[in-house]
């Protein structure tokens, strides 16, 4: 079995490819940003949901969803040892089974990567109208866009001032 990092002769003469992954970011940097990613809208907006359909067993689900996550990570491991190069899922797919199956890998991944802070967004914005009904969700929706945004502007800038030194 090949160490993560490390290329299995002629796969990427195979594959056409040369080794282009920069590796800029530590660990904790990964972690941190799916934390920023998932936990401020994601977990505060969901939970109520999640609560009633599981009928009490939330720990219970977010347990078995954890160990396909880490199944999923285990995967994304061993496909960018093969194939390192930029692209995530669409790179994996399209090279491992088929480009076409590739290509609407990857346009699912962008509608997930769309439609999910659309709908936490939403949620955040009919929750906080329960609190203070007086501001119109559109207002609270708009607000929450404007922090989040901001934010994630800082930590890119912040963290492109970091790696820039490297």
């Amino acid at each position: 079995m090949d160490r993560p990092g490390e290329v299995p002769a002629g796969i990427l003469q195979r594959q056409r490819c040369e080794p282009s992954l920069k590796r800029v970011l530590s660990m904790g940097h990964l972690v941190w940003f799916g934390l920023s990613y998932l936990a401020p809208i994601g977990v505060f907006t969901q939970v109520g949901l999640l609560a009633g359909m599981t009928h009490g067993m939330l720990t219970l689900s977010y347990l078995v969803s954890t160990a396909v996550i880490m199944f999923t990570a285990c995967s994304y491991a061993k496909m960018v040892s093969i194939y390192p190069v930029s692209g995530s899922v669409y790179s994996y797919v399209r090279r491992a089974i088929n480009p076409y199956i590739g290509f609407i890998t990857g346009w699912t991944m962008l509608l997930d990567y769309i439609l999910l802070p659309m709908v936490c967004f939403l949620y955040l914005g009919l929750y906080l109208n329960n609190y203070c009904p007086v501001i119109p969700v559109w207002a609270w929706i708009v607000i929450c866009v404007v922090i989040v945004g901001i934010i994630n502007i800082r930590g890119l800038n912040r963290q492109s001032r970091s790696t820039a030194g490297q």
